[in-house]
């Protein structure tokens, strides 16, 4: 799937109000975060991106 196909699908669920779960895979840095942000932001909808775990921090 192009990044665009990956707008327009995320385009369609949003505009027919499909509320359904998509997993979005893909090798770091393709962009994947990048197009849904741009998604939420189009459609005034909060986004919660991944955030990478936090260190473990051992004998503090």
């Amino acid at each position: 799937m192009t990044p665009a196909d990956l707008k327009a699908y995320l385009d369609n669920l949003i505009r027919k109000n499909l509320q359904i779960s998509t997993m979005i895979w893909g090798p770091p840095g393709i962009g994947k975060s990048s197009i849904v942000r741009q998604i939420a932001q189009e459609y005034d909808i909060d986004f919660k991106g991944s955030v990478p775990p936090k260190p473990l921090s051992v004998g503090v």
